[in-house]
């Protein structure tokens, strides 16, 4: 069988889940489905995108840097796969697409939280005089 999907890229190689998101293009030979899966730095699995209509030609999907539970994952490297399946749900038998992404913050944690400028930042600076939080 032919390869059903191809030329997988990203709008960025490094981005910032904060405030960024990423969006991953790709290309199908016909309409179907397709699922990408994100992988952590070690191999591990972190999320399924899964069962998503695709269509012939170019298409678009968006991953924000967040775990299943929407939880942002750390800063590190990534390995996306995604996979192809015809209209009936069933495997391409084609390998995978795979691309590497990066995360990468620009801001510590600690600093995104504890600002001044944030709502609610005076109360914690209270809590924290006198050993609230």
């Amino acid at each position: 069988m032919a390869q059903h999907l191809t030329n997988i890229r990203a709008n960025v190689r490094h981005f910032d889940p904060d405030t960024e998101q990423m969006r991953i293009h790709f290309d199908a030979a016909e309409e179907g489905f397709a699922t990408l899966v994100i992988f952590n730095p070690q191999g591990g699995w972190i999320l399924s995108l899964g069962e998503i209509r695709i269509r012939a030609g170019a298409n678009t999907l968006i991953w924000h840097g967040h775990d299943g539970d929407g939880w942002p994952l750390t800063d590190g490297q990534y390995s996306l796969e995604l996979f192809g399946f015809g209209q009936d749900r069933r495997p391409t038998g084609a390998a995978p697409l795979r691309l590497q992404v990066a995360l990468a913050r620009r801001h510590m944690v600690a600093d995104r939280y504890l600002t001044p400028s944030l709502p609610g930042a005076a109360w914690r600076r209270d809590a924290l005089m006198v050993g609230g939080l």
